[in-house]
């Protein structure tokens, strides 16, 4: 045991500590501090998919981390930043503040803060002091208007569809938000479509992004692209009424007069099925439109030879 690395022995005590006692145990609150310190990034993604298990034992846990390779999207809403108020970040690291000033946020409230910021994971990453490497690998990208449309499009793919492939959903902070992300994806050279709304907002962001960002036509989309149904909708309409009334427990009627005055509280209820990867069934409506909407993006991000 002495002769394997230190992240070979702490990732071996940690299995024994925690997967092994969470079968045996349920009432059990788990601390980690920096728990990645000695871990690859590999190693790192292995450790979220082992914290995901235990938690789904009804083991609370409990860690704190500088990685982003621990930065679950779906944990983001439940988790707090800490700084040191009274330090200067943009100083050298050996510098240190005569006093502190400690405060602990809510991410969301961390996210008012940052208001300026256009994407939804941007502030997050800036307090990691998070950079690519000139390496880093980048997956095929739909960029999607904001967090709602990520949350919804993430569910039907990891849970509902249980599908795999290699593509990510990237939230800007509305319709008309993209640009830096747009410019992000342009100078790594990486692939990506824009997927909007069907709406009024969706058609004219279309249009700037192809006139002021020099995206081609080709690779914007909105919904009613994907099927002259979605025209003039946005992506909570996606779900059949019913299917929202009985996820938010309310009558049918009050959610066909105005679901958009519930899509906050449905992005809630998404967001925590996709936390606890549980399945809900839908009705064969909902999961048809979804449906159609990640074919029509795994198809946009093929290679022309291979549509």
């Amino acid at each position: 045991m002495k002769q394997r690395s230190l992240g070979f022995r702490w990732f071996f005590c940690f299995f024994l500590f925690t997967i092994y006692r969470a079968k045996k145990e349920r009432s059990i609150i788990y601390l980690f501090d920096e728990p990645a310190s000695n871990l690859h990034p590999k190693a790192q993604a292995k450790l979220l998919e082992s914290l995901t298990k235990i938690s789904e034992t009804g083991a609370i846990i409990i860690y704190s981390t500088h990685s982003h390779h621990l930065i679950k999207p779906e944990w983001l809403e439940g988790a707090f930043v800490i700084r040191n108020q009274s330090a200067d970040y943009e100083l050298a690291a050996d510098v240190r503040p005569e006093s502190t000033d400690i405060q602990i946020l809510p991410y969301k409230q961390f996210l008012e803060k940052d208001a300026g910021k256009t994407t939804y994971f941007q502030p997050i990453m800036d307090a990691l002091d998070y950079r690519p490497s000139e390496i880093e690998k980048v997956n095929l990208a739909v960029l999607v208007e904001g967090k709602r449309d990520f949350y919804y499009l993430k569910y039907f793919k990891d849970v509902v569809f249980e599908d795999a492939q290699d593509i990510d959903f990237i939230p800007g902070g509305g319709a008309g938000t993209l640009g830096p992300l747009i410019s992000l994806y342009q100078g790594w050279g990486k692939d990506f479509i824009i997927l909007l709304d069907g709406d009024s907002a969706g058609r004219k962001e279309r249009k700037n992004y192809n006139e002021k960002h020099f995206v081609s036509l080709d690779n914007i989309f909105t919904l009613e692209d994907i099927n002259g149904e979605f025209k003039g909708i946005a992506a909570e309409k996606l779900f059949d009424f019913k299917d929202v009334a009985d996820l938010l427990e309310e009558d049918v009627k009050v959610i066909e007069a105005n679901i958009g005055k519930h899509k906050k509280t449905l992005t809630f209820k998404i967001q925590e099925l996709l936390a606890g990867a549980k399945r809900y069934d839908f009705s064969k409506n909902t999961k048809n439109n979804f449906k159609r909407v990640l074919d029509f993006c795994y198809n946009e991000l093929q290679p022309e030879d291979k549509k």
